[in-house]
C-alpha cells in the first residue's frame, strides 16, 4: 500500500484514492455464472469505482466468449478473448504473457483466467491464487475476493479500503447476510433493508473493526474477505492441495495463525449471498468433505468441519475406523445392531497437535 495516503473510514466514499489500486478476484463456473454476472453488475452501486475484475473460470472446457458482458461492467472496454486466456503455470513461467491490462488506469476491465479441474475436483485455493497474482502482476495494491454467490453491499469497497489503511497487515472480513429464496435485487438499499449478518461470525458496527482472537481463526470464510497485496504474498496463499469442496478456508485461517498474520473483523462491509437450493449437511459433497477433512488432519493434527462430520456419523454414512473417517459399508448402514460401537463424535475427540 502507498503510504502516502491517508484516509479514514468517514472519508471514503469508493474503494480507491489516487494511487491505490484495487482488484476484485471471483471464482466462476457454469452452475454459478447467472449469479457471478450479478454480483458484477452491481459493483457500481457498491463504490467500486475503477477496480478491475478478475474472473476465474474453474470449469474443465474454456469460459465463454461473453463470461463478462460489457453490460454489467459499465466501464469494460478491454474484455478477454477466448485465445488470450492463459493457464496459472503461464503466469509463474512467463509473467509477460498474461493478459495485458494497463497498471497505470487498471480500470473496469475484466481479465479472464482458466484454471480447469484437477483429479478429484473443482480447485478453488489454485483458481484464488491464480487470480491474485494476476492482480498484483498489474500492480493491484488491494485484492477483495468475494464468492462468485455473493453481491457487494454499499458499503463494502470503502469499509475494506479503510481497514486496510488502519491494518495493512491483516487479512479483512466483512459480514455476510444470506439472502432469502425470492429476494428481489433492486439495488443497495434494498440489500441494505435485508441486512442480517451470519450470526456464526463476528458482525461490528459499521467503521468499527475487531481483530480476531486465537480462536477466531477457525472462523475465516472465503466469501468475502481483502488483503493488501503485501500481505497476500506473506500468507503464502491457499493451500492448492484441496480439491473439490470443503477445507481450502481453513487451512488458510490456520495457515494466518501460524504465521502471526491479524484476521480483523470489519464493520460495515456488507456482503450477500444470494439464495440457491442447499442441504445441510451437504450431502452432494460428502466425498470431498471426507478427503479433504483427511488432509487437514494430516497437515494441522486436528479435524475441520466437525459439525459436518458428526451429522455424517450420525446418520450412518460416515465411521470411525483405524484413526480416520471412512464412509460406511451399507450393510452397516441398513443395521446398526451389526455394526461396531459407535465412535466418538468428531466434536468429542482430542486429535493429536500438530508436530
Amino acid at each position: 500500500m502507498n503510504a502516502n495516503v491517508g484516509v479514514s473510514a468517514g472519508d471514503v466514499e469508493s474503494a480507491g484514492a489516487p494511487g491505490i489500486r484495487v482488484a476484485v478476484v471471483t471464482l466462476v463456473s457454469g452452475a454459478r455464472l447467472d449469479r457471478a454476472r450479478a454480483q458484477w453488475a452491481a459493483l457500481d452501486a457498491a463504490g467500486a469505482g475503477d477496480a478491475a475484475v478478475y474472473a476465474v473460470w474453474l470449469d474443465v472446457d474454456a469460459p465463454p466468449a461473453d463470461l463478462v458482458e460489457p453490460a454489467e461492467l459499465t466501464e469494460a472496454a478491454d474484455l478477454m478473448e477466448p485465445a488470450d486466456l492463459v493457464e496459472p503455470a503461464e503466469l509463474a513461467a512467463a509473467p509477460d504473457a498474461r493478459p495485458a491490462t494497463s497498471p497505470a488506469t487498471m480500470g473496469r476491465r475484466a481479465t479472464v483466467l482458466h484454471v480447469p479441474p484437477g483429479h478429484d475436483g473443482l480447485r478453488l485455493a489454485a483458481g484464488r491464487n491464480a487470480g491474485a497474482a494476476a492482480a498484483i502482476a498489474d500492480g493491484a495494491d488491494l485484492l477483495v475476493f468475494l464468492d462468485a454467490d455473493c453481491i457487494a453491499g454499499r458499503d463494502l469497497f470503502a469499509r475494506y479500503f479503510a481497514a486496510s489503511l488502519d491494518h495493512p497487515d491483516a487479512v479483512l472480513c466483512g459480514p455476510v447476510t444470506y439472502l432469502p429464496e425470492g429476494f428481489d435485487y433492486t439495488g443497495p438499499a434494498g440489500l441494505a433493508a435485508a441486512t442480517a449478518p451470519h450470526p456464526a461470525r463476528p458482525a461490528p458496527p459499521a467503521g468499527e473493526t475487531v481483530v480476531a482472537g486465537e480462536l477466531d481463526y477457525r472462523l475465516f470464510w472465503s466469501l468475502s474477505f481483502a488483503v493488501t497485496a503485501y500481505t497476500w504474498q506473506r500468507t503464502g496463499a491457499f493451500f492448492e492441495g484441496y480439491e473439490g469442496y470443503g477445507g481450502e478456508d481453513t487451512d488458510f485461517g490456520s495457515t494466518l495463525a501460524e504465521r502471526g498474520i491479524p484476521l480483523v473483523w470489519v464493520g460495515g462491509a456488507h456482503a450477500y449471498h444470494q439464495y440457491h437450493p442447499t442441504s445441510s449437511p451437504p450431502w452432494q459433497h460428502l466425498d470431498d468433505i471426507l478427503r479433504n477433512a483427511e488432509l487437514y488432519f494430516r497437515r494441522w493434527g486436528r479435524w475441520p468441519m466437525e459439525g459436518w462430520l458428526s451429522a455424517f456419523a450420525e446418520a450412518g454414512a460416515i465411521s470411525w475406523r483405524e484413526g480416520r473417517w471412512v464412509r460406511s459399508p451399507a450393510a452397516l448402514q441398513a443395521s446398526a445392531a451389526t455394526a461396531p460401537a459407535p465412535a466418538p463424535r468428531a466434536r468429542d475427540r482430542r486429535p493429536p497437535t500438530r508436530r
